[in-house]
């Protein structure tokens, strides 16, 4: 059975220009192999048991995927010298 269609995500749907949010994460389906990923990761992945539930495989595996482009970035943009000293000094402190 399938989900009704809201206004609000039709209206969404239907929008002319792609935010760089959404650019962004297709790019990221189509360069990374997320299948394979998952399933080299999956029998060492915690799993759901008493206390405090794992979050899942793919969202912790996109969540760190975007952290790493995110902390590129960052080396890329600002000198990777710049970046080391200033998370040592933080390290430090």
């Amino acid at each position: 059975m399938a989900k009704q269609q809201t206004f609000a995500g039709l209206a969404w749907k239907n929008k002319g220009k792609t935010t760089r949010r959404e650019q962004f994460l297709s790019e990221m389906n189509q360069i990374i192999p997320w299948e394979l990923l998952m399933g080299l990761i999956e029998r060492y992945y915690p799993k759901a048991g008493r206390g405090r539930q794992p979050l899942g495989l793919q969202k912790m595996l996109r969540i760190y995927d975007v952290l790493l482009c995110i902390v590129d970035s960052r080396i890329i943009r600002h000198g990777f010298d710049r970046v080391i000293r200033s998370s040592a000094k933080k390290a430090s402190e």
